[in-house]
Protein backbone atom coordinates (compact mmCIF):
# COMPACT_ATOMS: atom_id res chain seq x y z
CA UNK A 1 0.00 0.00 0.00
CA UNK A 2 1.47 3.43 -0.63
CA UNK A 3 1.74 5.78 2.20
CA UNK A 4 -0.85 8.87 1.94
CA UNK A 5 0.60 11.76 1.59
CA UNK A 6 -2.04 14.38 3.45
CA UNK A 7 0.65 17.17 4.44
CA UNK A 8 3.57 18.65 3.14
CA UNK A 9 6.57 16.33 3.45
CA UNK A 10 8.25 19.92 3.94
CA UNK A 11 6.77 20.77 6.51
CA UNK A 12 8.08 17.12 8.28
CA UNK A 13 11.54 17.97 7.31
CA UNK A 14 12.75 19.35 10.57
CA UNK A 15 14.16 17.15 13.09
CA UNK A 16 12.55 16.20 15.76
CA UNK A 17 13.43 14.87 19.15
CA UNK A 18 11.28 11.96 19.77
CA UNK A 19 12.22 8.70 22.31
CA UNK A 20 11.29 5.76 20.36
CA UNK A 21 7.93 3.83 22.15
CA UNK A 22 9.30 0.62 22.78
CA UNK A 23 6.70 -2.77 23.46
CA UNK A 24 8.08 -3.94 26.72
CA UNK A 25 7.68 -7.63 27.90
CA UNK A 26 5.82 -8.03 31.11
CA UNK A 27 6.97 -11.32 33.39
CA UNK A 28 6.51 -13.25 29.64
CA UNK A 29 2.80 -12.64 29.51
CA UNK A 30 2.42 -10.00 27.03
CA UNK A 31 4.33 -6.92 25.63
CA UNK A 32 3.16 -3.39 26.30
CA UNK A 33 3.72 -0.39 24.99
CA UNK A 34 6.20 2.08 27.46
CA UNK A 35 3.71 5.03 27.29
CA UNK A 36 0.72 5.92 25.11
CA UNK A 37 0.87 6.30 21.73
CA UNK A 38 2.49 9.48 21.07
CA UNK A 39 1.65 12.41 18.22
CA UNK A 40 4.81 11.05 16.37
CA UNK A 41 4.00 7.74 16.71
CA UNK A 42 0.11 8.14 14.99
CA UNK A 43 2.28 10.24 12.26
CA UNK A 44 4.23 7.41 11.38
CA UNK A 45 1.00 5.48 11.13
CA UNK A 46 -0.15 8.07 8.91
CA UNK A 47 2.90 8.75 6.51
CA UNK A 48 2.70 4.68 6.47
CA UNK A 49 -0.40 5.07 4.62
CA UNK A 50 -2.50 2.93 7.08
CA UNK A 51 -3.71 5.68 9.29
CA UNK A 52 -5.73 8.52 8.48
CA UNK A 53 -5.62 11.90 10.53
CA UNK A 54 -8.12 11.58 13.29
CA UNK A 55 -11.80 13.23 13.13
CA UNK A 56 -11.64 15.38 15.74
CA UNK A 57 -7.32 15.97 15.77
CA UNK A 58 -6.41 19.38 13.46
CA UNK A 59 -3.88 18.51 10.80
CA UNK A 60 -1.55 21.14 12.11
CA UNK A 61 -1.05 19.10 15.21
CA UNK A 62 0.92 16.81 12.97
CA UNK A 63 3.49 19.44 11.47
CA UNK A 64 6.81 20.24 13.04
CA UNK A 65 5.72 23.79 14.62
CA UNK A 66 3.21 22.43 16.39
CA UNK A 67 5.09 19.33 17.67
CA UNK A 68 7.98 21.55 18.67
CA UNK A 69 5.84 24.35 20.64
CA UNK A 70 2.60 22.11 21.86
CA UNK A 71 0.69 25.22 20.76
CA UNK A 72 -1.86 23.33 19.51
CA UNK A 73 -2.51 22.10 22.80
CA UNK A 74 -0.57 24.18 25.47
CA UNK A 75 -2.01 27.61 24.26
CA UNK A 76 1.43 28.90 22.38
CA UNK A 77 3.41 28.05 25.66
CA UNK A 78 6.92 25.93 25.12
CA UNK A 79 6.63 22.35 26.69
CA UNK A 80 9.79 20.60 26.50
CA UNK A 81 9.66 17.50 24.37
CA UNK A 82 6.33 18.00 23.17
CA UNK A 83 6.72 15.22 20.34
CA UNK A 84 6.42 12.66 23.23
CA UNK A 85 3.31 13.75 24.25
CA UNK A 86 -0.13 11.31 24.01
CA UNK A 87 -2.27 12.32 21.36
CA UNK A 88 -5.71 12.19 22.26
CA UNK A 89 -9.39 13.00 20.95
CA UNK A 90 -8.61 9.57 19.06
CA UNK A 91 -12.07 7.33 19.08
CA UNK A 92 -12.15 3.63 19.65
CA UNK A 93 -11.87 2.87 16.04
CA UNK A 94 -9.15 5.14 14.92
CA UNK A 95 -6.87 3.42 18.08
CA UNK A 96 -7.83 -0.06 17.33
CA UNK A 97 -6.74 0.50 13.65
CA UNK A 98 -3.53 2.06 14.99
CA UNK A 99 -2.43 -0.72 17.14
CA UNK A 100 -3.66 -3.29 14.28
CA UNK A 101 -0.73 -1.54 12.39
CA UNK A 102 1.27 -2.46 15.39
CA UNK A 103 0.04 -5.78 15.37
CA UNK A 104 -1.05 -5.26 18.57
CA UNK A 105 -4.99 -4.22 20.61
CA UNK A 106 -5.72 -2.48 22.75
CA UNK A 107 -5.94 -3.36 26.28
CA UNK A 108 -8.68 -4.61 28.12
CA UNK A 109 -9.99 -3.46 31.56
CA UNK A 110 -8.56 -6.46 33.11
CA UNK A 111 -5.30 -6.44 31.29
CA UNK A 112 -5.09 -2.69 32.42
CA UNK A 113 -5.05 -3.36 35.97
CA UNK A 114 -2.95 -6.03 36.05
CA UNK A 115 -0.30 -4.46 34.75
CA UNK A 116 -1.11 -0.84 36.95
CA UNK A 117 -1.42 -2.98 40.07
CA UNK A 118 1.91 -5.08 39.33
CA UNK A 119 -0.47 -8.21 39.20
CA UNK A 120 -2.24 -7.38 41.91
CA UNK A 121 0.97 -6.96 44.17
CA UNK A 122 0.45 -3.02 44.81
CA UNK A 123 -1.93 -0.44 44.93
CA UNK A 124 -0.36 2.23 42.90
CA UNK A 125 2.07 1.35 39.79
CA UNK A 126 4.55 2.20 42.05
CA UNK A 127 3.91 1.08 45.01
CA UNK A 128 1.13 1.20 48.09
CA UNK A 129 1.99 4.92 49.03
CA UNK A 130 0.15 7.74 47.43
CA UNK A 131 2.53 9.91 45.88
CA UNK A 132 1.27 12.72 42.82
CA UNK A 133 5.03 14.04 42.39
CA UNK A 134 5.43 10.90 40.29
CA UNK A 135 2.33 12.13 38.33
CA UNK A 136 2.35 15.73 37.48
CA UNK A 137 5.28 18.75 36.74
CA UNK A 138 4.87 22.09 36.62
CA UNK A 139 4.63 24.34 32.94
CA UNK A 140 7.96 25.91 32.14
CA UNK A 141 7.78 29.62 31.31
CA UNK A 142 6.63 30.34 35.05
CA UNK A 143 3.37 29.04 34.65
CA UNK A 144 1.23 27.71 37.73
CA UNK A 145 -0.38 24.92 35.80
CA UNK A 146 -0.23 21.43 36.42
CA UNK A 147 0.35 18.92 33.68
CA UNK A 148 0.42 15.30 33.23
CA UNK A 149 4.33 13.82 33.07
CA UNK A 150 6.16 14.07 29.50
CA UNK A 151 7.68 11.21 28.00
CA UNK A 152 10.85 10.73 30.60
CA UNK A 153 13.16 8.16 32.62
CA UNK A 154 12.31 9.95 35.48
CA UNK A 155 8.48 9.52 35.29
CA UNK A 156 9.15 5.47 35.09
CA UNK A 157 5.68 3.95 37.51
CA UNK A 158 5.78 0.28 37.24
CA UNK A 159 7.71 -2.55 38.06
CA UNK A 160 8.62 -2.86 35.09
CA UNK A 161 9.40 0.21 33.54
CA UNK A 162 5.70 1.03 31.70
CA UNK A 163 5.14 5.08 32.33
CA UNK A 164 2.26 7.27 32.74
CA UNK A 165 -0.04 4.26 33.69
CA UNK A 166 -1.83 6.56 36.28
CA UNK A 167 -1.66 10.14 35.50
CA UNK A 168 -1.54 12.49 32.68
CA UNK A 169 -4.18 11.08 29.90
CA UNK A 170 -7.54 8.31 30.44
CA UNK A 171 -6.40 5.55 28.65
CA UNK A 172 -8.79 3.88 26.47
CA UNK A 173 -9.61 -0.03 26.87
CA UNK A 174 -11.24 -1.89 24.52
CA UNK A 175 -13.64 -2.67 27.53
CA UNK A 176 -17.37 -1.71 26.82
CA UNK A 177 -21.18 -1.29 27.73
CA UNK A 178 -23.60 -1.25 25.14
CA UNK A 179 -26.83 0.95 25.40
CA UNK A 180 -28.64 -1.59 27.69
CA UNK A 181 -25.41 -1.05 30.36
CA UNK A 182 -24.27 -4.61 29.29
CA UNK A 183 -20.49 -4.94 29.92
CA UNK A 184 -18.06 -6.96 27.57
CA UNK A 185 -14.42 -7.17 28.11
CA UNK A 186 -13.40 -7.16 24.49
CA UNK A 187 -14.93 -4.30 22.21
CA UNK A 188 -17.60 -5.15 19.26
CA UNK A 189 -20.50 -3.29 17.18
CA UNK A 190 -22.96 -3.84 20.31
CA UNK A 191 -20.50 -1.14 21.86
CA UNK A 192 -21.64 2.65 23.00
CA UNK A 193 -19.29 3.32 25.51
CA UNK A 194 -16.15 2.12 26.75
CA UNK A 195 -13.98 2.17 29.92
CA UNK A 196 -11.17 4.18 30.60
CA UNK A 197 -8.31 4.08 33.16
CA UNK A 198 -5.72 5.36 34.80
CA UNK A 199 -7.09 9.11 36.28
CA UNK A 200 -5.78 11.56 34.01
CA UNK A 201 -5.31 14.88 35.51
CA UNK A 202 -7.28 14.04 38.80
CA UNK A 203 -4.90 13.82 41.22
CA UNK A 204 -6.87 12.18 44.45
CA UNK A 205 -6.39 8.21 46.03
CA UNK A 206 -9.32 7.89 44.51
CA UNK A 207 -8.22 8.48 41.27
CA UNK A 208 -5.06 7.70 41.58
CA UNK A 209 -5.77 3.80 42.34
CA UNK A 210 -5.59 1.30 39.72
CA UNK A 211 -8.89 -0.10 39.64
CA UNK A 212 -10.58 3.72 39.36
CA UNK A 213 -12.71 3.63 36.23
CA UNK A 214 -14.91 6.15 34.04
CA UNK A 215 -16.77 5.35 31.01
CA UNK A 216 -17.04 7.69 27.83
CA UNK A 217 -18.28 7.81 24.35
CA UNK A 218 -16.65 5.52 21.70
CA UNK A 219 -15.83 8.68 19.89
CA UNK A 220 -12.85 9.67 22.69
CA UNK A 221 -12.46 13.08 24.17
CA UNK A 222 -9.59 15.81 25.30
CA UNK A 223 -8.42 13.77 27.79
CA UNK A 224 -8.05 10.37 26.79
CA UNK A 225 -5.43 8.62 24.48
CA UNK A 226 -4.30 4.71 24.16
CA UNK A 227 -1.69 2.22 23.81
CA UNK A 228 -1.06 -0.85 22.56
CA UNK A 229 -0.39 -4.88 24.06
CA UNK A 230 -0.05 -7.85 22.05
CA UNK A 231 0.66 -11.33 22.98
CA UNK A 232 4.17 -12.89 23.32
CA UNK A 233 5.07 -15.23 20.80
CA UNK A 234 6.91 -18.45 21.95
CA UNK A 235 9.12 -20.18 18.94
CA UNK A 236 9.04 -24.30 19.32
CA UNK A 237 10.88 -26.34 17.60
CA UNK A 238 9.23 -28.82 14.84
CA UNK A 239 11.25 -31.47 13.49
Amino acid sequence: MKPIILINAFIFSFFLIAQENIFVNIENKCEIMKWEVTFLDYRDCILNGYCKIPKKVKIESFTNKYLRTGENVYSGKLFDNFPNIGINEVSISEAINFCNWQSSSLLTEKQFEEICTNFYTTIYPWGDEYNEKVIYQKLPLDSDKNLGAPISPKYIQNNQGIMHLIGYLFEMTQSCYDEKGNYYEEFNDNCKYIVVKGGSYLNSKINLNCKFRQKISIDGDFLTGFRCVRPIIRKTNIE
